[in-house]
């Protein structure tokens, strides 16, 4: 950085010319730009560009960008067109066995984008081969067929763009530059300099032309080098062996060439051979190829030695390290470099074991908490935190750093759709157009800020109308003719637009109706001011399936763009909030037009590549807003993030995560004949840890999953992780009960962590409290016997506890056991005023009663998710209550019309067949009941009488002539007849001289051996005793819990 700004800081002969920089992340950009303001206290004209950006600034010559070279998008265009135009080609013959039967084009697709990657990577790498590709004629032959077809595509598609593409341009500026032609002299955008920084590999075709630029300009490079030693042909001890192993193959004749030891391998102490620093030699390969190809270029340090010795900053595992990289030293036991001793509080170097990526999280923030609790002068900003896939990792990030204990952070690189709702909600819609359009799915979209502002939809009325569309019975569909598409069956009901006639007719018509109109059972979901709201969600649902429509036909690319700016700006509102999202994706969209239109691609596309080119487009695009923020920055492990941070930490270094694993095409010719120079993924992820490794200032921390969270088996750690454990073994000398790697408990509560002296600590006091309270349960008992909810003899008075006999009933003014007042005070306030509802829900569910009242807990209701398809069979509830309904009409009226336009049947002759079933339950009811004299019906029965200090309210019902008479569909179990009892004793309390006192219960034998019996209750004269036990017990409850289970 000193480098940079000793050059910035020399004013060039035109002081407004641009200043470009290159860089190969926009996290380095906002790093430089922060540097040089603190230096100068301004920056300003200074062009942050990638390599390749500015590479095609200069083919222009204006120092602007032009849309008239191929890049990956247009190529994939161009290549579909030639594909579908030469077909038939016999050199086709493989490409046309992929794509046939491909009705909608998508595998068309998907082949045309990897070749064009591909192509994309040959103008960069390998654009000789392509300007000779474009010398041969279609009779030519290749030892590869692949390179047959290959060819033949480039030549078409070089023909569409002569001397346009990216390998003709950079011939051409190369040529001009060697002929001395001022190229900077083009245009006025163009800069009188160049520096790149911080670039840590380039193609090497990038290379010659920027060497050719420099002989009309200046091009300054300013390189992380790990060493200040030659160190470009250094090789592991991996790569000796095998290259040992080669050599003494092919030199079995010639046994001096080679100096072996008894093992057949390289000596090495042979004079070819050198074992330098272990870990650049591991790690280096890609930066050591880079910083080679440089010596064949004429360059001077006009800058002298920027070289700093790391031991001069601190002495500790991690600064011996980084001084070994620098001076090319290898360490180890009986060599010139002994291994030295570690002091006992060294903890620069920490490996961390865990059991997911979010014991990752939870393991991080402590050690980060505990850096921060011991240097005050330490801040989060100081801290860099990478991994090889953020996307992985970013909601675990967010729930640990966010919570206890939280610390200031932002999440860099992200794509822009993980972090948009406007976008999310976008490709939602999109996803809809091939569902099933379930509720949820649908509904789902009202959730996103931008689609409620557009239908005026507030988010409290987002319930509400959950709660009305599943009360109209919508399950999925749009409507009888969409099913028919996705099932070949038609049926209407529990669709969207079948809901939706419910519900207007509902609204219009007269509360309370159950006839058929038009077809059509009202539903009464809306009434009076909540019509607003039907109207809109009938507006957003028609507008949806309207939108949604408009994507069934095929269309060309640029009809494609206007319905989907059509489709975004009818169904998403653009607000403050969004305006930088919705104009992102506009921008994207047209991208996709322009770049069709340059291809010149006239041919419909199908919509599913359509949708997958948008999503891969919204895909691609990263927010960098996030980083170096101000706070602590966790982003992707990306090449220059190697800024100096005092503390630099890598998550997810598993061997599964990193290096990654990238899968190349069988047809790629750059993987299948590669050349030095060429990209290498895993190569250039080794450097990137090694690039890490050297920019940590003070501490290097870093986690990976290690353990199974199923059966604890272990996980391999990284190939670099593991090759830096073996480099620290090798280098230094722990003391007895050190070490540097931790495996770590697979609960963050664990005991471990809150044992004094012990090797793992942990900032959260929640977690300390159920280590606390799994402590005291383990203290307190080796019996086998569980631990109880409630001790035995619970009771909420610890002063008073007082037996209780069953059976014996306590008289006016006695307390009831464990409540010295015997008072009992209800919701509403008042005190010793009991309800028959209160009283039999008690005795049916005594625990729960004892838990809401007693201890005055309560418990929200656990929501079952909305169903989204129909029923093929009826569950017990569904029958009981189809059945209870069909008790209560009249028998005569054939009820099935209404029960399926209310859409509580399966779909079709099943649900005939359900409903068949139910009749066949309730009918020999109806036939029991029928055969007995009820006589007329009377007037609910009143209760409202005092047992002791208790008052008892509330209503009897089901009266008739011949006594009281209750029918139901259900089976008499334990619990109704329990139920019933109870009413039964109050009706013989409050019954009138000369009433008839008994109770018959109708319904459905609970033993299954008949169809429909009869359980009868006669008088009861001693019913106020009873009632008296059952208000004991009552009592007895609010305060213990009773041992009363009434199904059993």
């Amino acid at each position: 950085m000193d480098g940079l700004c000793a050059v910035l800081a020399q004013v060039p002969e035109d002081p407004m010319a641009p200043e470009w920089i290159g860089i190969q992340s926009r996290g380095m950009k906002q790093w430089i730009a922060t540097q040089v303001t603190q230096r100068f206290g301004v920056c300003a004209n200074l062009s942050f560009l990638y390599p390749r950006q500015m590479i095609e600034l200069f083919f222009t010559g204006s120092g602007t960008r032009q849309d008239s070279l191929l890049n990956e998008e247009v190529l994939m265009w161009s290549i579909m067109e030639t594909i579908l135009e030469h077909r038939d080609t016999p050199c086709f013959a493989s490409l046309e066995n992929y794509i046939a039967g491909d009705l909608s084009g998508r595998r068309l697709f998907q082949l045309s984008m990897k070749i064009a990657k591909i192509f994309d990577n040959y103008q960069v790498y390998r654009p000789q081969m392509l300007l000779d590709w474009e010398k041969t004629d279609d009779n030519s032959s290749f030892d590869d067929p692949v390179m047959a077809w290959q060819s033949l595509i480039w030549k078409r598609v070089a023909a569409a763009w002569p001397h346009t593409h990216v390998a003709a341009r950079m011939a051409e500026l190369i040529k001009q530059a060697a002929l001395g032609r001022q190229v900077a002299d083009k245009g006025p955008g163009l800069p009188l300099r160049i520096s790149l920084f911080g670039v840590s590999a380039m193609p090497p075709r990038f290379l010659e032309l920027f060497g050719a630029l420099a002989r009309t300009m200046d091009i300054y490079l300013f390189l992380l080098t790990p060493s200040d030693q030659f160190f470009f042909d250094i090789k592991s001890l991996r790569q000796m062996e095998k290259m040992g192993l080669a050599q003494a193959g092919e030199n079995q004749t010639e046994p001096n060439q080679i100096k072996s030891d008894q093992t057949g391998l390289p000596d090495p102490d042979a004079g070819y051979y050198e074992i330098a620093n272990p870990l650049l030699a591991a790690l280096g390969r890609s930066g050591r190829e880079f910083h080679g190809s440089l010596e064949a270029f004429d360059y001077h340090e006009p800058l002298g030695d920027l070289f700093e010795e790391p031991l001069d900053r601190s002495v500790n595992m991690l600064a011996v390290l980084q001084s070994d990289v620098l001076n090319l030293v290898f360490r180890k036991a009986g060599s010139d470099n002994l291994p030295l001793a570690v002091d006992p509080e060294d903890t620069s170097i920490c490996i961390h074991a865990c059991h997911s990526p979010m014991r990752e999280a939870q393991v991080l923030k402590d050690l980060l908490l505990e850096a921060f609790e011991q240097d005050p002068n330490f801040h989060p900003h100081e801290v860099i935190v990478m991994m090889p896939d953020i996307e992985a990792y970013a909601p675990y990030l967010e729930a640990v750093f966010s919570c206890e204990h939280s610390l200031p952070f932002s999440i860099s690189d992200r794509r822009k759709k993980s972090e948009s709702q406007t976008l999310a909600a976008f490709l939602k819609i999109l996803e809809l157009k091939d569902s099933r359009l379930e509720q949820t799915r649908v509904l789902d979209l009202l959730l996103s800020p931008a689609i409620a502002a557009k239908f005026d939809i507030l988010p409290e009325e987002f319930l509400p109308i959950e709660a009305k569309v599943q009360e109209s019975g919508i399950l999925w569909g749009r409507d009888g003719a969409h099913r028919q598409e996705l099932t070949g069956a038609g049926f209407d009901e529990n669709t969207w637009m079948f809901g939706f006639k419910r519900l207007f007719m509902g609204y219009g018509l007269a509360e309370g109706g159950e006839e058929l109109v038009a077809g059509v059972l009202p539903c009464d979901a809306f009434e009076g001011l909540e019509a607003q709201i039907l109207g809109k969600i009938a507006h957003f649902g028609t507008t949806l399936f309207e939108c949604l429509g408009d994507l069934s036909a095929s269309k060309t690319i640029k009809g494609w763009g206007e319905c989907f700016k059509t489709l975004a700006g009818s169904m998403m509102e653009r607000t403050l909030p969004n305006e930088a999202d919705m104009g992102f994706l506009i921008q994207t969209i047209d991208d996709f037009i322009r770049e069709g239109k340059m291809a010149g691609y006239g041919r419909r596309i199908d919509f599913s590549v359509a949708r997958e080119i948008i999503e891969s487009k919204l895909d691609k695009s990263i927010s960098q807003g996030n980083f170096l923020a101000g706070s602590l920055t966790f982003c992707n492990l990306m090449p220059m993030r190697s800024i100096p941070f005092k503390v630099v930490a890598l998550m997810g270094m598993d061997e599964k995560s990193f290096p990654r694993k990238t899968g190349a095409a069988g047809f790629d010719l750059i993987k299948k004949y590669p050349k030095t120079g060429d990209k290498q993924e895993r190569e250039e992820d080794q450097y990137l840890f090694l690039e890490s490794l050297l920019s940590a200032r003070d501490r290097l921390i870093i986690t990976y999953t290690g353990m199974s969270i199923k059966d604890n088996s272990p996980i391999p750690c990284s190939g670099v992780v593991e090759e830096l454990k073996d480099v620290i073994t090798q280098s230094f000398e722990f003391p007895p009960d050190i070490v540097f790697c931790f495996q770590h408990p697979l609960h963050p509560f664990s005991p471990e962590y809150f044992s004094p002296g012990g090797a793992f600590f942990s900032f959260s006091q929640d977690q300390c409290k159920i280590a606390m309270a799994q402590a005291a349960r383990e203290k307190r008992g080796n019996s086998p016997e569980p631990t109880p909810f409630l001790p035995r003899g619970f009771c909420l008075d610890p002063e008073r506890e007082l037996p209780f006999e069953p059976g014996v009933p306590l008289g006016p003014g006695s307390a009831a056991p464990g409540n010295t007042t015997g008072s009992v005070e209800r919701s509403d306030g008042q005190k010793n005023a009991v309800t028959l509802t209160e009283l039999v829900r008690f005795f049916r569910k005594p625990v729960e009663t004892f838990v809401t009242r007693g201890l005055n807990l309560s418990f929200s209701d656990i929501e079952e998710p909305a169903p989204d398809r129909e029923t093929f069979q009826l569950s017990g509830l569904s029958r009981y209550g189809l059945g209870s309904y069909y008790m209560d009409k009249t028998p005569a009226t054939d009820l099935y019309p209404l029960v399926r336009a209310g859409g509580l049947l399966p779909l079709g002759q099943k649900g005939r067949a359900e409903w068949e079933q139910v009749k066949a339950l309730a009918d020999p009811v109806l036939a029991l009941v029928n055969t007995l004299d009820i006589g007329e019906a009377m007037p609910s029965l009143g209760v409202d009488t005092r047992v002791g200090e208790f008052q008892i309210s509330g209503r009897i019902n089901d009266f008739y002539a011949g006594g009281r008479v209750v029918a139901g569909f259900g089976k008499l179990t334990p619990a109704r007849l329990l139920t019933q009892w109870i009413y039964h004793l109050f009706f013989n309390l409050q019954a009138s001289q000369g009433t008839p006192c008994c109770t018959r219960l109708i319904g459905q034998d609970p033993k299954g051996k008949l169809l429909a019996v009869v359980y009868s209750f006669g008088p009861v004269t001693q019913c106020q005793s009873h009632i008296k036990t059952l208000i004991s017990l009552y009592r007895l409850g609010q305060n213990q819990v009773p041992a009363f289970f009434c199904d059993t």
